[in-house]
Formats: structure tokens, C-alpha cells, sequence
């Protein structure tokens, strides 16, 4: 395998690394003081998404995306969150409505990955019988 090929999976993770370190560092109300425990829920579930995506990837003997969709909102938020001076409730809002953004499309991939398989596998899932 190129080593091209390799890395491929490292660019979303490293954009997304990058783009919430860019907000941590240069929020103006220190946004990860305000509430770490949502940050930190937002960036595993970041995370999660793209690792889930690389898993599949690898399991269907495919190429893996090198940008992941989930960093299109989390690109625009972390550089509104940054650089665009919010105030403290703002930047909140801003924390809150794009960690329920990304939960939801994590959510919805996972519910569409399980219905796409048990399609393929003609099984029912969740059927206790």
C-alpha cells in the first residue's frame, strides 16, 4: 500500500484535532473552562464518527473518505467560536448546538450502517424472539 494511502485516514483526524484546538486556544471566554464536559463529549463524538467511518471503510474492502462530511459544521463553528468574538452565552449556544448537530449525525450514521446490513444480511435487528 502507497504511503499516500496509509495516511489517508489521518487528514480528517488532524483537521479535526486541529480545528478544536484552534477554538480551545483562541475563545475568547475560555469555552473549555465554561463547560469541559460538553467540549469533551463533542470532540469524542468528532472522533467516533470518523473512526466508525474508517471501520467500515476497512471492512468493506473500500477506500476510505479523506474529508469527512461531520467536518464541514465543526470547521465554520470552531472558527465562529475563535475568531469571531462571541459573548459568553453566544459561544455557549454555539458549544451546545453543534455538539447536538454531531450527535445526531452520529446517531443517524450508526442507525443507517445497522439498517443497510440487516438488509444485506436479511436478519431483523433488535428482534427478540
Amino acid at each position: 500500500r502507497p504511503f499516500l494511502e496509509a495516511v489517508r485516514p489521518l487528514v480528517s483526524t488532524t483537521l479535526a484535532a486541529l480545528f478544536c484546538f484552534l477554538w480551545v486556544l483562541r475563545s475568547p471566554n475560555n469555552i473549555l473552562e465554561l463547560d469541559p464536559r460538553c467540549f469533551f463529549f463533542l470532540t469524542g463524538t468528532i472522533f467516533a464518527n470518523i473512526c466508525c467511518k474508517l471501520i467500515i471503510a476497512q471492512m468493506s474492502s473500500t477506500r476510505c473518505e479523506l474529508l469527512s462530511i461531520v467536518l464541514l459544521p465543526v470547521g465554520i463553528a470552531c472558527t465562529v467560536g475563535a475568531f469571531a468574538g462571541l459573548e459568553e452565552q453566544n459561544e455557549l449556544f454555539l458549544l451546545y448546538a453543534l455538539t447536538g448537530l454531531i450527535t445526531l449525525g452520529h446517531l443517524h450514521y450508526g442507525v443507517c450502517v445497522v439498517n443497510e446490513m440487516s438488509s444485506h444480511l436479511k436478519i431483523r435487528p433488535f428482534n427478540i424472539s
